[in-house]
């Protein structure tokens, strides 16, 4: 954890294959971490910049979803992923000409637009695929007003 004067401190020593993805609960009570090459979603307990109870939230792969796909954008999965409050798929958006999907964030005036990028299908060593997946490496604009709000989110310092 990097604090805003400049400290940091490892806040769990895992272990953990690839750090890639951070949330919280929309009550900041639950932080949420993703374990990408191990397709792992954890859960803590979240209080005031400490986390405790460190437990499996999401095991991507028990749900059923490829082993060569990350639940941190659902890289090689040409979708984005919500999961329920208990960890279960609620939420699906394809992206059938996208073979990697990175990441996304809300935006928009009322933080209501996600915004989802992607990767080229060259960053995965698969140049060939480009023709198969030709929008690969776009950003994409959802509307989400009718399902979904981002939450603003406290600033980083003073």
């Amino acid at each position: 954890m990097l604090d805003v004067d400049g400290t940091s401190i490892v806040a769990d020593p895992g272990p953990f294959t690839d750090s890639n993805g951070l949330g919280w609960s929309p009550d900041d009570k639950i932080f949420y971490f993703t374990d990408s090459r191990a397709n792992l979603i954890y859960a803590y307990d979240y209080d005031d910049g400490k986390l405790a109870n460190r437990r499996l939230f999401v095991d991507a792969i028990a749900l059923g979803e490829s082993r060569t796909s990350y639940c941190d954008g659902f890289w090689g999965g040409s979708k984005i992923v919500r999961f329920s409050p208990t960890g279960s798929i609620d939420l699906e958006v394809l992206f059938p000409t996208v073979l990697n999907v990175t990441s996304c964030a809300f935006g928009g005036a009322n933080n209501d637009q996600l915004y989802v990028t992607s990767a080229h299908c060259k960053a995965s060593g698969e140049e060939e695929r480009q023709t198969e997946f030709p929008n690969s490496g776009h950003v994409f604009v959802v509307d989400v007003s009718d399902i979904a709000r981002g939450v603003v989110r406290h600033k980083f310092g003073p």
